[in-house]
């Protein structure tokens, strides 16, 4: 029972860590109509991410390298390190994530400025191993409300931090883990 507890502790911190608000007293405007090709950036990213989770990923990665500023693409390297960490403990009690979707549904977008807050939703389904029974056909599923920054440059609008708008990860999926300071 006390190796349940622990397999069933470390499953609930996959995505504890990393919780910030990156834009805490932004003042955006109205909800506005996102830009072309805004609610794609925020899907390749979940798909990263998600991609990290699993033991061997299903597809490479999607989120191109100028569509990112500096600060996300060293908080990714933070992220990833944070997630394999968390995938050796979790093998560790003889499970892996093997097979995994995500969709993305843009809720609002509002800029001020060079600034923009998308609001997102998330929806996930993750296919779970055990060394003792190997694959299985039962998912798990998440849904995660979701918040990304964005900062305008010459190219356009590039993507800075994702974070949950919902809190403490405590009970989340290995996936819902943030991409901020």
């Amino acid at each position: 029972m006390a190796g349940l507890r622990n397999a069933l502790a470390i499953a609930a911190t996959l995505g504890a860590v990393l919780t910030t608000t990156a834009c805490g007293g932004l003042s955006l405007a109205a909800a506005e109509t996102p830009p072309a090709g805004i609610e794609a950036i925020l899907a390749h990213a979940v798909n990263d991410r998600i991609q990290a989770c699993l033991e061997t990923p299903t597809a490479p990665p999607t989120l191109s390298p100028d569509s990112t500023t500096d600060r996300f693409k060293a908080n990714w390297v933070r992220v990833v390190a944070h997630i394999q960490q968390s995938k050796t403990g979790f093998k560790g009690f003889g499970f892996t994530y093997i097979k995994a979707s995500s969709e993305v549904t843009l809720k609002s977008w509002a800029s001020s400025g060079d600034t923009a807050r998308a609001r997102f939703t998330e929806t996930g389904t993750m296919y779970l191993a055990s060394a003792a029974n190997g694959p299985s056909d039962v998912p798990t599923k998440y849904v995660a409300k979701e918040s990304a920054t964005f900062t305008r440059t010459d190219h356009g609008w590039v993507l800075d931090t994702l974070t949950s708008d919902e809190g403490d990860h405590a009970m989340a999926s290995m996936p819902i883990v943030d991409i901020a300071d």
